[in-house]
């Protein structure tokens, strides 16, 4: 069996995504859409006409 370095980095403050679950995928898409200054205006928007 070969062995491989690792290297990691422990970073405070950060904000944990789990793209891994549909539903937290989705919430994070959103979040980064809100956050792209191309995109925020329009998605917020798209966002705020859907009849929920």
């Amino acid at each position: 069996m070969k062995t491989r370095p690792v290297y990691a980095c422990e970073v405070e403050n950060a904000k944990y995504y789990d793209t891994g679950n549909k539903l937290e995928y989705l919430k994070t898409v959103v979040e980064f859409a809100l956050q792209h200054k191309d995109l925020n205006g329009d998605f917020r928007q798209y966002l705020k006409s859907l009849k929920l």
